[in-house]
């Protein structure tokens, strides 16, 4: 049986973003995200972003169960917004272009982190509904100019990038909006709200974290 109501004036997807925008901030000046946007970051930390960033998505795509409860996000939750797939096809055509054998280590702070989104999973947890704003939508928001940066810096291919393209959303823009709106449209009892905004800002503790670890 779904649990959600219609919001008042304060969205969650609002609120999501004002309770987190400090760590927000913090995740884009830190480490190899602020490389990228330099420009001094290095292939092989590129490629250990994606090693570290493949679990979650495979954890986050794992299960639809907890969208039982929150049936208005089912229309942006699935195939064309799924990453694993792209990730999988980035790493295979990275490993022939970097000509720097890498091995990349998974990091305890993505091992923490998948743990939290499974556990989300299993309890269908409003949790999930911080994985998915800071996941997704940012992946939809920041992924265009991440690809341009990735792409003159290292002078990748277009098939080195698909973790940012979105070829099966006809109007990203307006996905965006829809998918934004949907996430408003739901309403928590405090509690949750609550849990929904440690879980957003855990995820941008751990952007940071993982993107600390990669620079060098």
């Amino acid at each position: 049986m779904s649990t959600e109501t219609i919001v008042g004036s304060r969205g969650l997807a609002d609120l999501l973003k004002s309770e987190t925008w400090d760590l927000h901030k913090e995740a884009e000046t830190t480490g190899f995200i602020n490389q990228v946007l330099r420009g001094t970051a290095s292939l092989p930390s590129y490629i250990s972003f994606l090693k570290n960033l493949k679990p979650i998505y495979e954890t986050m795509e794992s299960s639809r169960r907890w969208l039982e409860t929150y049936p208005r996000l089912k229309p942006y939750i699935g195939e064309p917004i799924a990453r694993t797939h792209a990730i999988e096809t980035d790493l295979v055509h990275l490993r022939t272009f970097c000509k720097k054998p890498v091995c990349p280590a998974i990091s305890p702070n993505t091992l923490t982190y998948q743990a939290d989104i499974k556990k989300a999973l299993m309890q269908n947890h409003p949790a999930m509904l911080a994985h998915i704003y800071v996941r997704y939508l940012g992946d939809l928001n920041g992924g265009l100019v991440l690809q341009r940066l990735l792409g003159k810096n290292f002078g990748l291919p277009e098939e080195c990038l698909n973790f940012y393209n979105f070829p099966k959303i006809d109007n990203v823009s307006g996905f965006k909006k829809d998918f934004r709106k949907a996430l408003n449209d739901i309403a928590l009892p405090e509690d949750d709200e609550d849990r929904a905004i440690e879980a957003a800002k855990n995820a941008f503790r751990f952007n940071v974290a993982l993107s600390t670890t990669l620079t060098g």
